[in-house]
């Protein structure tokens, strides 16, 4: 597993609007990565979480 966060960000000014906690196994994460919009980052926080 792996311990994320997502963080949404404004068009205007590059500021964090939304940010949403996730834990995803390694698939899940791929997955994410893949549906991503421009204004959208996928950080890794932790890895190899039981």
């Amino acid at each position: 597993m792996l311990f994320a966060v997502l963080e949404t960000l404004s068009p205007v000014d590059d500021s964090i609007v939304h940010s949403e906690e996730l834990f995803l196994t390694p698939w899940e994460y791929e997955e994410r990565k893949r549906e991503l919009s421009d204004l959208q980052e996928l950080i890794v926080i932790e890895e190899g979480i039981a």
